[in-house]
């Protein structure tokens, strides 16, 4: 008989502990809900930004320059000491090496910089959350594309409080991060519309 009690009780302690995890696990994945509709309306508040930067890339490099962002779909990554430019122009992200003669051009909305360029951000239509998580005064949000989740991963790193984008990360498709460190960060700037335009003979 009293073999059965403890059985029973067992159950019941199980069962009521398994409940307190459930409501739990709910209360945390609606602050989560929460805080990712903050950074959805932190970013499309943001229409432009300037700040200098510094770039790892897969290899290890390090260079620096400053960045410019104009929402919707326009940016700029330009390099102390390169003339190389990263340029996003409302349709194409444009790679630009003049020091060996070489331009590539890629479709803006087949790239994860589309992200973060669109003029109206909603994290459930064109892309899929990967990864969200708050961590040491930092929110980290990482994206791939709905269509395409093998073409690339951007993860964006906000400071929590107040929201404020710090830094990125984008790995291509075979996995080579490249690491954006933001500072001296001013929100919405007014820029220079020509910073946005190519053409290839200024560059």
């Amino acid at each position: 008989m009293f073999k059965g009690v403890r059985v029973l009780l067992g159950v019941c302690l199980v069962a009521a502990a398994s409940h307190v995890m459930a409501r739990e696990e709910q209360v945390e994945l609606r602050n989560e809900l929460v805080e990712l509709k903050n950074v959805e309306t932190y970013l499309d508040g943001l229409r432009s930004l300037q700040a200098t930067f510094q770039q790892i890339d897969p290899d290890g490099r390090v260079r620096k320059g400053t960045f410019y962002l104009q929402r919707p779909g326009k940016m700029r990554l330009k390099y102390e000491g390169s003339p190389q430019t990263v340029l996003a122009d409302g349709n194409f992200l444009i790679f630009n090496n003049p020091d060996l003669d070489e331009v590539t051009q890629v479709p803006l909305d087949s790239t994860p910089a589309q992200f973060l360029l669109a003029d109206h951000v909603s994290f459930g239509k064109d892309a899929y959350v990967t990864d969200f998580k708050e961590k040491n005064g930092k929110v980290y949000l990482s994206l791939v594309r709905a269509d395409d989740p093998d073409a690339g991963r951007l993860t964006l790193i906000f400071r929590s409080h107040p929201l404020q984008l710090q830094e990125w990360e984008i790995s291509d498709p075979n996995q080579r991060p490249t690491h954006v460190f933001l500072e001296n960060v001013t929100n919405n700037v007014r820029l220079d519309p020509s910073l946005f335009t190519f053409d290839r003979g200024r560059y």
